[in-house]
């Protein structure tokens, strides 16, 4: 009954490539599908060249996403998770300036939800909520692009 959105975004805040998934469904399970149908689509776009870093939260705390991370020339900026005495793990190479900027992510994910349909998820087909997140990202994307000056209208 509930759905999970994966969202890939650039910088400035716009998405690139979003999967669903049940609510259920772990993140990191989640991220090679939607990592691999973006890797695909940028390989197209010759956008490779681009992609330098990979900032995601906890729940993306794996070996294997890491490895999949190096293996793309992508440096993995995902803060460990505490083992099961409570104790932090070592964390090289993390650096928390970097991780700041995974709001934009957060902010990108609160713009779409503006959305009312995204929010609540109304549809209960995910071909239906994902054509919904699909409505929004270009709403979010013409806001960008086309300003709303008001001060010509008489």
């Amino acid at each position: 009954y509930t759905t999970k959105l994966h969202l890939i975004c650039d910088q400035r805040g716009n998405p690139l490539w979003f999967t669903l998934t049940a609510g259920n469904v772990n993140d990191f399970a989640a991220f090679e599908p939607c990592f691999a149908s973006f890797l695909d689509r940028i390989e197209r776009l010759s956008w490779h060249h681009r992609l330098s870093l990979l900032v995601a939260d906890k729940g993306y705390d794996a070996k294997r996403i890491r490895r999949v991370c190096r293996r793309h020339g992508l440096v993995p900026m995902i803060p460990k998770r505490r083992n099961k005495q409570g104790e932090r793990r070592p964390n090289r190479g993390f650096d928390k300036e970097v991780y700041k900027k995974r709001n934009i992510v957060e902010r990108c994910l609160s713009w779409l939800k503006e959305c009312r349909r995204v929010a609540t998820r109304y549809e209960k087909l995910a071909a239906s909520y994902a054509a919904m997140v699909n409505m929004a990202t270009i709403r979010r994307l013409l806001k960008k692009i086309v300003p709303s000056d008001n001060s010509d209208r008489t």
